[in-house]
C-alpha cells in the first residue's frame, strides 16, 4: 500500500484502493465539498474513529477537480468511541445531497378542479429498468446551493418555471443509510395548468440537452396511495406522508 497515493483530511488518512486512483485524483476528492461533509460528520459526530480510509474509486462529472466530483466509493478502517470496538460494515458510496420536490398540479376544466401528483419517467441504469419518480436532482457540488438546484431542475425535467417563494420545505430524508452517504431535501410546489398545457407536456420528452430522456406522469390525487405501492420510489412516498400530515 505505501507504493499508492495518500493524503490526509483532519487526521484522516486517504489512500488509493488501486493504481487508477491517481494523487490528483484522490486529492481533488477529499477536496470536494460533499466529501469534506462527510469527513466532518465523522470526526464531530463523536461516536466513531476513523483512522484510515481507502479510496477504490472516484467517478467526475467532467474533469479531474473537487466541484465535479460526482460519486466516491470507500473503505474505512473506524472503531467505536465509546467501546473500541471495530465497526465491521464500513463500506460507503459517496454521493452527497439531493432535492427532490413533489410536484402538486391542479387542472381547472369546466367548473371543476383535478388534483395531480407530477411524476417523472427515465431509465435508472442501477435498476437497470424505468423508474417512476418525483422530480429530482444532485445538489450543486460548488455552491451547495439546494433551492436553486431544485429550481433548475423543475425548468429542466418539467419545463415548469417558478419561483424561490413557491417551493415549501418538507425537511430531509435519509434513503440509504447502511451503504450510501445521501440526504435528500423534500419541497413541495402547487402548481395550475389547463388540460391543454397538461396534454402538451405529456406529449413531450424533457431532459434531452443533458442527455437524459423524461416522461412525465400526471397521478390523480385519488390514486396516489396504490400508484406509489406500485412504483415504491421512496422521496414520493415520503413526500407525500408529510404532504398529507401537514394539510398541504
Amino acid at each position: 500500500m505505501s507504493s499508492l497515493s495518500q493524503t490526509e483530511y483532519r487526521g484522516i488518512q486517504f489512500v488509493s484502493g488501486n493504481s487508477s486512483v491517481t494523487l490528483e485524483k484522490l486529492e481533488a476528492a477529499v477536496l470536494s465539498p460533499k466529501m469534506k461533509e462527510w469527513c466532518d460528520l465523522q470526526i464531530d459526530g463523536g461516536v466513531v474513529n476513523t483512522e484510515k480510509v481507502t479510496v477504490n474509486d472516484i467517478k467526475f462529472f467532467g474533469p479531474v477537480a473537487p466541484e465535479k466530483v460526482g460519486f466516491v466509493a470507500l473503505e474505512g478502517t473506524a472503531t467505536e468511541i465509546e467501546t473500541g470496538d471495530k465497526i465491521m460494515a464500513s463500506y460507503a458510496f459517496i454521493r452527497g445531497g439531493s432535492v427532490a420536490v413533489f410536484v402538486h398540479v391542479s387542472v381547472v376544466s369546466d367548473r371543476r378542479v383535478d388534483h395531480y401528483g407530477l411524476f417523472t419517467e427515465q431509465i435508472r441504469y442501477p435498476l437497470g429498468d424505468r423508474l417512476c419518480e418525483i422530480c429530482a436532482g444532485c445538489v450543486d457540488a460548488k455552491t451547495n446551493n439546494i433551492v436553486g438546484v431544485a429550481l433548475n431542475e423543475l425548468e429542466e425535467e418539467l419545463g415548469i418555471i417558478v419561483n424561490v417563494d413557491d417551493l415549501t420545505s418538507l425537511g430531509n430524508i435519509i434513503p440509504s443509510g447502511g451503504g450510501t452517504y445521501e440526504t435528500i431535501e423534500l419541497f413541495y410546489l402547487s402548481v395550475s395548468l389547463t388540460d391543454e398545457e397538461v396534454g402538451d407536456k405529456i406529449s413531450k420528452t424533457f431532459g434531452e440537452n443533458t442527455g437524459e430522456k423524461i416522461k412525465l406522469i400526471f397521478t390523480p390525487y385519488e390514486e396516489m396511495d396504490n400508484f406509489l405501492d406500485i412504483v415504491g420510489d421512496v422521496k414520493g412516498e415520503c413526500a407525500w406522508r408529510r404532504i398529507n400530515n401537514r394539510g398541504l
